[in-house]
């Protein structure tokens, strides 16, 4: 790789499929970039790719990735540690490193903890104000975008992840999707002083050997610090399942007992409907037996009257109708005679009789009193008529 004082030298460096090249292809717009679509490294050495953005000769690196499915973690920091102490040798410095992660994986854990943790001690401290995180694939968190920045912002806060970088000076952004934002984020990553890597002050002024670095020694062995996190994540992650089934449970709980509830009414109303039902067909056929015995009781009494003696009431003709009739045809007929007085005084009697047993029930009554009354009454008037007895002298 041929550079200049000029040049700017900035790295990309991250996990296989964190979207390296991709972003060297859209700010570059060069179609010779190879672009992998699985979680298999399209680079597995390092590659330069010159661009100019604003009279500003910028080369960008494309380096292999960590955590590869082919290619082991130490065979991807002998490539890397291979070129940065060639190009230190050379006088060429870093510019900055743009460290890329994707958004869309829950958790960092594993391997990949164990890479960060490696890549910060590539760095060094003193390197970290040149370091740009920047996070990929926001196009998959379109449904829920706000679990996406709930990520990216426990990331920032955590020291184990990128709070301790971001502390000594790394900046976090976003990489867009369009050519002219992500050349605004070269320019601003160039416009800082460059700064050797401790991989190489290791390397160079240090002359060590690989396997005596110290991001060789978090390759060989996992650092305590590693585990403690690793084991902190997923103690969190069994307290966020263990919330999630105690929320289900109790849910589960609830919805059984509005069941019951439900089942227990419905049973209470179908048992009052039935006990109604059952009540009305009782009230029902003790009136039909009433009835029954209605008929019977008139039948009999019907035969123990003599036929000429009885009438038969009509049900729709009240009996104090008939006895007004009754009354008003002795009153046109008397003429005075106190003995019409004294018969119109028993057929009275009579009537009320006959209408106390009518409202008792009664459906026939005898006629026979009446007709005594009446006979008699006409037998005094014919009387009186003939002596020339009037009514009112």
């Amino acid at each position: 790789m041929a550079a200049n004082s000029r040049d700017h030298i900035i790295a990309v460096m991250g996990a296989t499929g964190a979207g390296k090249s991709t972003f060297i292809r859209l700010v570059t717009g060069r179609d010779d970039v190879v672009v992998g679509d699985r979680l298999v490294s399209e680079t597995n050495k390092v590659t330069s790719y010159n661009l100019s953005i604003e009279s500003e000769q910028i080369i960008l690196v494309d380096t292999p990735g960590f955590d590869d499915t082919y290619i082991s973690d130490r065979d991807v920091l002998r490539t890397l540690s291979s070129w940065l102490e060639s190009s230190y040798r050379d006088g060429r410095i870093l510019s900055g490193i743009l460290y890329l992660h994707r958004i869309c994986d829950a958790r960092m854990q594993g391997s990949t903890l164990r890479n960060l943790y490696m890549f910060k001690k590539l760095c060094g401290s003193k390197a970290m104000r040149n370091i740009v995180l920047g996070t990929t694939f926001w196009d998959t968190m379109t449904a829920d975008p706000t679990v996406g920045n709930k990520r990216e912002q426990g990331m920032i806060e955590d020291d184990q992840l990128w709070g301790e970088m971001v502390k000594q000076g790394s900046t976090v952004v976003r990489i867009p999707y369009t050519k002219e934002t992500a050349a605004k984020i070269l320019l601003q990553m160039i416009s800082r002083n460059a700064q050797p890597l401790q991989l190489q002050h290791e390397l160079v002024d240090q002359k060590k050997f690989l396997d005596e670095t110290a991001a060789s020694k978090v390759i060989a062995e996992p650092t305590t610090l590693v585990e403690e996190h690793e084991e902190r994540v997923n103690a969190v992650g069994a307290k966020h399942d263990a919330r999630i089934r105690r929320l289900v449970d109790e849910h589960r709980h609830k919805r059984n007992i509005l069941e019951d509830k439900y089942h227990e009414r419905l049973c209470s109303e179908e048992t009052e409907r039935v006990r109604v039902a059952q009540e009305f067909e009782n009230t029902k056929r003790q009136m039909l037996k009433q009835l029954e015995q209605l008929q019977v009781q008139n039948e009999q009494l019907s035969r123990r009257i003599p036929h000429q003696d009885m009438a038969v009431l009509p049900r729709s003709a009240p009996l104090s109708d008939t006895f007004q009739q009754i009354r008003r045809d002795v009153s046109s007929a008397k003429r005075g005679n106190s003995l019409c007085h004294k018969i119109e005084q028993e057929m009275e009697t009579s009537a009320k009789q006959i209408l106390s047993e009518q409202q008792r029930g009664m459906l026939v009554f005898s006629l026979n009193p009446i007709r005594r009354a009446s006979t008699r009454f006409c037998h005094e008037c014919s009387k009186s008529i003939g002596s020339g007895r009037y009514y009112g002298k």
